[in-house]
């Protein structure tokens, strides 16, 4: 499967998966969590893949979210929190 954030690969037994959004230095936003979800259950499913690897693009390797998404979060209503906030975010 093609996706705009996250690249895959396989090395033998082992699935690499890296966030590639260098512009934001690999930010998290809904859809590049969305993407590595759905990314990471791919290679659940996969027999052959023994270990699975979660890396950044060569520049960075930030484990934050992106403005918007923590900004959306913040002033979510207590009972939508983070999960439904993040959605809004691009």
């Amino acid at each position: 499967m093609s996706y705009d954030f996250v690249l895959t690969e396989v090395d033998g037994p082992v699935g690499i998966v890296t966030i590639n959004r260098p512009q934001v230095r690999n930010a998290l936003n809904h859809q590049t969590i969305a993407e590595l979800v759905d990314a990471l259950e791919t290679f659940d499913l996969n027999e052959a893949i023994r270990c699975m690897v979660l890396t950044g693009d060569d520049r960075r390797l930030d484990w934050a979210g992106s403005v918007e998404a923590a900004e959306l979060c913040a002033n979510a209503p207590e009972e939508r929190r983070c999960a439904d906030a993040a959605t809004r975010s691009t």
